[in-house]
């Protein structure tokens, strides 16, 4: 098990770099890290406690692009160099919660790429937010993340995805092809426990329930 952090405490503010190479269980707040994924923590008193990761359980959703959070951060990163895949939002009283998950489109990311995009977030949200505290996570997207929206199919070309096709009830697996308004196209798909490969095969949204990154070893290309 390879595990690495770093922790730098003040009276306002914490900031936690880790890196987890194998399922790890958060003992604070029960959070579930999986293989591949990096994270970074701002602020907050729950020490190593993702407020976000896992706990999304949706269906599938569409529009992610079209909302204000989305909008404002995602021309931000770009010229960072840096894929916006997700930002939510969380109000819990006096708090806020904020959660980015990031890409890049040529190589792996990395602790540098989450501290860039706090660096660049935290001031701007901090100031808009005035006496409320801020709570601010920036991760990778992990090996086996669950897909929240349509658009990240755009994104995960070329990846191996399984996605709950309610025609067929089962689960699909397949590399992400091409994506439309309307479907995604999975090559080398497999339903369910079948050896037979489908080369081709085009998934309405419509008939997805969920879906997920599905990382195998034999797969050429993956990211975090």
């Amino acid at each position: 098990m390879s595990f690495t952090s770093k922790w730098q405490d003040s009276a306002c503010q914490r900031v936690s770099f880790a890196t987890y190479a194998t399922p790890m269980i958060d003992k604070g707040g029960g959070c579930a890290y999986y293989e591949g994924r990096i994270c970074l923590f701002i602020g907050g008193s729950h020490e190593g406690e993702s407020l976000f990761y896992d706990n999304w359980k949706g269906m599938l959703g569409t529009g992610i692009q079209n909302t204000s959070l989305f909008a404002e951060y995602a021309p931000l990163l770009e010229a960072l160099g840096i894929t916006l895949v997700d930002i939510s939002r969380i109000d819990r009283g006096f708090s806020v919660g904020v959660h980015i998950t990031i890409m890049t489109k040529e190589r792996e990311v990395d602790v540098a790429d989450c501290s860039k995009v706090y660096k660049l977030v935290y001031p701007r949200m901090e100031m808009l937010l005035g006496e409320r505290d801020l709570e601010l996570e920036v991760s990778t997207p992990g090996l086996q993340r669950t897909i929240k929206d349509v658009y990240e199919f755009t994104l995960f070309e070329g990846r191996r995805v399984r996605v709950y096709d309610t025609e067929h009830k089962d689960w699909v697996s397949g590399l992400v092809t091409g994506s439309d308004a309307t479907s995604v196209t999975l090559g080398n798909a497999f339903i369910g426990d079948s050896k037979e490969m489908i080369e081709t095969m085009v998934a309405p949204f419509a008939r997805i329930q969920k879906a997920k990154l599905d990382y195998r070893w034999e797969d050429d290309s993956h990211g975090n």
